[in-house]
């Protein structure tokens, strides 16, 4: 009677043990460190010119997404971005901007054939000369994504950025698996080809367009002469092409390598009409990714 109690409970014990495992929550985190640099070249305010830039872009997030139920997944981490400008003296541009955020996003898939995705990035995007509550920014964005089949995905997607030279921009974009070998993702931010080799190595090609806004401070337009700008909104944009190179370093970190062409890269004080436009330069990144 005695070993069959004990068989009971030790069996009850190993029912309510794997019970207690399925219902724990289950977790992906993944982190980025990227660099990249935007070479020097001439700078114009109309006709003016303004000497020459360069730019010297840093970002570093962590995120850790919830994968517990199939039809819904949320995340949360942070992110650091940081823009370092190498300019002529008297260029109404500041030396350097950071932003400090929260990173929230959340992925429901309705049925097999819609996806409905929303991330909002709340934070401090500044030169960080006086903080207050100019300085913060939430960026958000909403994607729709229809599953036409396996290999073809449909994305209806808005992006709102009320600070920034355009505040809502949306358009439709497009995922075709190709083959087994070739992915072509269209739409904005990003249209890329890519050819995989194998688990390890990936190549592609891809235009896109990157930047962001922040806030200047009280007096940085009066230090150069320029009154106006202080305490304005300040928007950065490049649209670049280029090739690049995704190296497997183990399973769960890559490494990925990328240089091309900036061909469009603009500043912009939306509520003074100034903008600066940039000539053509050459830019090369570097980023580490990794997920666990």
């Amino acid at each position: 009677m005695i070993k069959k109690t004990i068989l009971a409970l030790v069996a009850l014990s190993a029912v309510f043990q794997i019970s207690a495992q399925d219902a724990r929550p289950k977790y992906i985190s993944s982190s980025v460190t990227e660099i990249s640099y935007t070479g020097n070249s001439a700078i114009g305010e109309g006709l003016t010119s303004r000497g020459d830039i360069d730019t010297l872009s840093t970002r570093v997030g962590y995120s850790v997404m919830n994968i517990s139920k199939p039809n819904y997944q949320w995340s949360v981490g942070g992110e650091w971005n940081r823009l370092a400008f190498g300019t002529t003296p008297g260029t109404p541009v500041p030396n350097t901007l950071n932003s400090f955020a929260l990173t929230l996003g959340n992925n429901w898939k309705i049925n097999d054939r819609w996806t409905l995705q929303g991330n909002v990035k709340p934070g401090i995007y500044s030169d960080l000369e006086d903080l207050g509550v100019g300085d913060i920014n939430a960026p958000l964005s909403v994607r729709a994504i229809y599953a036409q089949s396996q290999s073809l995905q449909w994305v209806i997607g808005l992006s709102a950025n009320w600070r920034g030279e355009i505040p809502i921009v949306g358009g439709i974009g497009a995922r075709w698996a190709i083959n087994d070998a070739w992915t072509l993702q269209a739409g904005l931010p990003e249209t890329r080809l890519s050819y995989t080799f194998d688990d390890r190595w990936k190549a592609y090609v891809n235009s896109r367009l990157r930047g962001g806004s922040y806030r200047v401070g009280e007096n940085f337009g009066t230090r150069i002469g320029r009154p106006e700008l202080d305490d304005q909104d300040f928007s950065y944009r490049e649209i670049r092409s280029g090739l690049g190179f995704e190296a497997g370093i183990t399973k769960k970190v890559r490494a990925i390598v990328e240089g091309g062409w900036t061909w469009d890269r603009r500043i912009d004080y939306p509520n003074t009409n100034l903008q600066l436009n940039g000539d053509g330069a050459a830019y090369f990144q570097l980023a580490i990714k990794a997920s666990y």
